[in-house]
């Protein structure tokens, strides 16, 4: 069973005893001994240094990204974490096309503050879910390791909506082939219907945090 933990600003889902201890212990002698660990090297205030920790990113090969002005470019799964992978989705825990492990030796690693809002992640996610980063026909709602496209994804915004937006899941009645084709046809069109200027971004110091769903 999975167990939530009230954070600020986080969820963070909990599941005891997913691994035996034994396992546990087996898959952290594993990972200590076949993954590459290395330091990775990150700018900060200007200046190149040492992430003060050992790290390995790991995923499918379309799977990079840029952190603090370096560039990562995946290693191959390891077969400990292949197996750790096809379990976790098995178990409908969601899909997953990467993962940064990182290593701490003692008192002197650590890691400090930070968000991880990298703008290759986006793309990345995109590409994860087969949808073509340079031509993004559709919006993406992913809940619980599930992709919901076009108008399904329409709809499951506005299910997360104060009424009376949320009245528009009543689209669901109609069948999804209509519903895509209708999405399609305004997505390719938006800028006609209101125009360029209204599709534009607010000018600098407008405040959207009312409009932010969270």
């Amino acid at each position: 069973m999975l167990f939530p933990h009230d954070l600020p600003d986080a969820d963070v889902l909990h599941l005891p005893g997913w691994l035996a201890a034994a396992e546990a212990d087996q898959l952290l002698y594993s990972l200590q001994a076949e993954v590459p660990w290395e330091t990775h090297r990150i700018r900060m205030f200007g200046n190149w240094v040492d992430s003060p920790r050992l790290s390995c990113w790991i995923g499918d090969p379309q799977a990079r990204y840029r952190y603090s002005g370096a560039e990562f470019v995946p290693r191959p799964w390891p077969p400990v974490l292949q197996a750790m992978r096809g379990r976790l989705e098995a178990e409908g825990h969601g899909r997953f096309n990467s993962v940064l492990l990182n290593r701490y030796r003692g008192g002197g690693d650590y890691m400090g503050w930070h968000s991880d809002d990298e703008p290759e992640l986006g793309p990345a996610l995109l590409v994860h879910y087969s949808v073509d980063p340079d031509d993004p026909y559709t919006m993406l709602l992913i809940q619980d390791g599930v992709a919901r496209e076009r108008s399904d994804g329409v709809l499951g915004i506005a299910a997360l909506l104060p009424p009376p937006y949320r009245l528009a899941v009543v689209g669901r009645i109609v069948p999804r082939i209509v519903r895509d084709t209708l999405y399609d046809f305004i997505a390719r069109r938006r800028r006609r219907f209101p125009g360029a200027a209204w599709c534009a971004m607010p000018p600098e110091g407008v405040d959207l945090t009312d409009r932010v769903l969270g």
